[in-house]
Order: C-alpha cells, then sequence, then structure tokens
C-alpha cells in the first residue's frame, strides 16, 4: 500500500509541473504566449556588453536571490546562421543567445530556466513572471500570464497532495 501511495505522490507532482518531467510538452504553449503579448520581445540590448550588465543587474536582486542561489551565470554569444532557437539555456550556468536576439525578455526567459527550471512546466512560469514582473513592468506580467491562462498554462500554486489517510479513505471508496 505504502508503494501505490509513494507513486500517486509522484504522479501528483509530475500532473502539477507537467513541463518538468519527461517530455516538455507544454514549451509551444510557452512561446504562444510569449509572442501573443506585444512590445514584450521590444527593449532591444545593443550589445553583449549591455546584456551582461542587464543580467548582472538582475542577478544581484532580492528577486533573483529569492528564486536561486545561483550567482554567477555566462552569457555566450552563438553564431547567426538561419534557423534553430533565439537562445538556450544550458546546464552548468551558461546562456548562449543569438546577437539579433538580444532583447531584456529573451535574456529573462532564460534566466528562469537558469534559475533551477530547465523546462517549461509551472514553476519555470511562475519565476518567469517574477522575473518579467519585477524586471520590464507588472502590465507586461500580467498580459504574459493572461496569455497564459489562455492556452490553459497553470501559473499559480500547485494542488497539494492528499494524505496518505486522506488517499487511503479515497481509494477504499473507489475500489469498493
Amino acid at each position: 500500500m505504502a508503494d501505490t501511495y509513494k507513486e500517486y505522490l509522484k504522479e501528483h507532482r509530475r500532473r502539477q509541473n507537467k513541463g518538468a518531467y519527461g517530455k516538455d510538452s507544454e514549451m509551444q504553449k510557452v512561446y504562444e504566449s510569449e509572442w501573443a503579448v506585444k512590445g514584450l520581445h521590444g527593449e532591444k540590448l545593443e550589445s553583449m556588453k549591455e546584456a551582461e550588465k542587464y543580467m548582472n543587474r538582475v542577478l544581484k536582486s532580492k528577486t533573483w536571490s529569492k528564486l536561486t542561489r545561483r550567482k554567477h551565470i555566462a552569457l555566450v554569444q552563438m553564431k547567426d546562421v538561419s534557423g534553430g532557437c533565439a537562445a538556450r539555456a544550458e546546464y552548468g550556468g551558461v546562456i548562449k543567445i543569438k546577437p539579433k536576439h538580444l532583447n531584456k525578455y529573451v535574456l529573462l526567459h532564460e534566466m528562469a530556466h537558469q534559475a533551477g527550471h530547465m523546462h517549461h512546466g509551472r514553476s519555470f512560469r511562475q519565476a518567469l513572471l517574477k522575473l518579467t514582473s519585477q524586471f520590464m513592468g507588472r502590465e507586461k506580467a500580467n498580459a504574459l500570464k493572461a496569455e497564459f491562462k489562455k492556452r490553459k498554462l497553470a501559473c499559480g500554486e500547485p494542488c497539494k497532495p492528499l494524505t496518505q489517510a486522506q488517499w487511503s479513505a479515497r481509494r477504499s471508496r473507489l475500489v469498493g
């Protein structure tokens, strides 16, 4: 019985943060939400040096320290060939970005990954909304949150799992 309760907890955790476990099933909906918000990608950064300065400002903030203990991220310029992604967060604290996609929002998106959410699930979206609100304004964060909700992407706190006693009682009612 304890093993099945553990399985219930594992499945519950997966359902609450879908993109975090296995296939990143919510990634496309996150991208669609981002592109639907007017002006989100409009705040350009003119150079890698300016991008690093902006990133360091975020890294020194209280908002960032509440999200993670990561103190350093390396920003690396990607070759600007056609196709492929605009930017990419890699394990070990590296963000690779193409020069033509240097803007505040793309950098915040990749930093949300570096805050410990290498997926596009609920916890990533929560971190992204906090960063966007703090560094680009509440109006843009609210617009982004509305787009997430429009696509049925959860942003609030996850539901708490049933206690073992509650789970056992429910299971005994269902099984008979």
